[in-house]
This record gives C-alpha cells, sequence and structure tokens, in this order.
C-alpha cells in the first residue's frame, strides 16, 4: 500500500504502521491483488464515516473487486463529509 500524507509517500508492507493527524490530507492505493488494514480511531466519531458509506459482511469471504467508487457512493461520501466536518479535496498532498 502507498499512503500519501501530507504530500510524503509512504510504502507499508505486512505488518507496517502508520498515524495519520487529524486534519491532515491523506489518500491512499493499494499495490497488490488484496491489502487488510486495522484501523483505531480516536477519540471516537469516525468509524460513522465507515458504517454510512460501507456494507456490512454477510460472512468472511472477500468481496470482488468493483474498481474505483460508483458516482452514488461519491455522492453519499460528499453529503457525509458535509455533515461530519470533513473536507474531501482533489489534491490530497495539499500542495
Amino acid at each position: 500500500m502507498h499512503l500519501t500524507v501530507d504530500g510524503v509517500v509512504h510504502e507499508l508492507s505486512a505488518g507496517d504502521t502508520i498515524f495519520l493527524p487529524r486534519g491532515i490530507p491523506h489518500t491512499f492505493r493499494i499495490k497488490s491483488g488484496v491489502a487488510r488494514a486495522l484501523t483505531l480511531i480516536s477519540p471516537s466519531g469516525f468509524e460513522r464515516w465507515f458504517q454510512t458509506i460501507g456494507t456490512p459482511a454477510k460472512n468472511f469471504d472477500l468481496p470482488e473487486l468493483t474498481g474505483p467508487p460508483s458516482a452514488e457512493t461519491l455522492e453519499r461520501m460528499k453529503l457525509l463529509a458535509a455533515e461530519s466536518g470533513l473536507r474531501i479535496v482533489d489534491n490530497p498532498s495539499g500542495r
């Protein structure tokens, strides 16, 4: 996974960790067929983003890859961002 945080690219492999400070633009790119990540959120509240945007898993099988988010999902993301005080930026490097 390549993670860009405030314009700096970090290449992460299995077992790596990274801190994403609140308010700092970031984005990621999965560079392998599958990536698994554990996200810890503190203070609580941002987990609502994932609950609203995502779909609960029905089993432990990985879903089929579908490509980038649909127009409907992007619209939901924009609405939720506005409600949550988040800002979706076109250039996550912040530059």
